[in-house]
């Protein structure tokens, strides 16, 4: 597998910051639309400030979902944290809108067309981050994940997780073989970094996260590197939670007894 030299996934970010930017701004428009109809003078007198006012709730909309970890380049949301988020933002954002308004009254919208701009802008972001991301299935939105063996385990996920469906919100950059321990992966999904740390070959791939899935854990466990990279701000999960996490499930061949232990039941 060759390496990717770089990500675009900050250059995504931001392009998806524009673009619900302003969808953000379009749902103040068709608020009022939808407020005024049947009432041309009341419109009118909306229109007159619809610009500034469509700017200044989109950027104080944008700036909370920036708060609640909406457009970092790290995250990773199923669609309940995701519609928790949505909800939370657009909460705290009318909040704070209410404040603009109160020290600047000429950019007030009405309460009416508040809470449609609002619920609006709410349901038509949520619907774009579900499309993006579930259906189109943008690369740079999904996870970048980087496992650490290649080993009978290390490809359990190249068995149960392989249809689309699975890797949904994450993408596999690559297989690391350890020192010692069989391959079982298949080639053109293994990477060799021959004299690479781990941490020099995760920054290389823009790893967001970093699966340790070893066959034999005694010994065979970069542990420095490992701590690096958690310093660095990548997450470091065994292969157990990753399957519990994406899929739901235990598999019960790969889990660790102390796994069982501290993971707090079984909900």
């Amino acid at each position: 597998m060759k390496y990717v030299q770089a990500s675009r996934k900050n250059t995504v970010i931001r392009l998806l910051w524009c673009l619900e930017f302003l969808v953000v701004a379009l749902a103040v428009a068709v608020a009022a639309w939808l407020r005024f109809i049947g009432d041309p003078e009341g419109h009118g007198l909306f229109v007159e400030n619809a610009p500034v006012r469509a700017l200044i709730f989109a950027t104080v909309i944008t700036c909370a979902m920036a708060a609640f970890g909406l457009y970092q380049t790290h995250g990773r949301h199923s669609r309940v944290d995701l519609l928790l988020r949505l909800v939370l933002s657009f909460g705290f954002g009318g909040v704070a809108l209410l404040v603009v308004f109160y020290a600047i009254p000429q950019t007030y919208i009405g309460r009416g067309p508040l809470a449609l701009s609002l619920a609006l802008g709410l349901l038509s972001i949520l619907g774009l981050r579900l499309a993006l991301r579930d259906v189109l299935h943008i690369e740079a939105l999904r996870q970048r994940v980087l496992v650490l063996g290649a080993g009978v385990n290390a490809d359990l996920i190249n068995s149960r997780m392989r249809r689309k469906a699975d890797r949904k919100s994450f993408l596999v950059i690559g297989f690391v073989p350890l020192p010692g321990q069989p391959v079982k992966v298949r080639e053109e999904d293994l990477l060799r970094p021959e004299g690479t740390e781990l941490l020099e070959l995760a920054e290389k791939l823009n790893v967001d996260e970093i699966i340790i899935a070893p066959d034999e854990r005694r010994g065979a466990l970069p542990m420095e590197q490992m701590l690096k990279c958690v310093q660095r701000g990548m997450s470091v999960i065994d292969i157990s939670t990753f399957f519990e996490r994406e899929s739901g499930t235990v598999q019960l061949s790969v889990v660790d007894p102390s796994w069982l232990v501290f993971s707090g039941g079984f909900d």
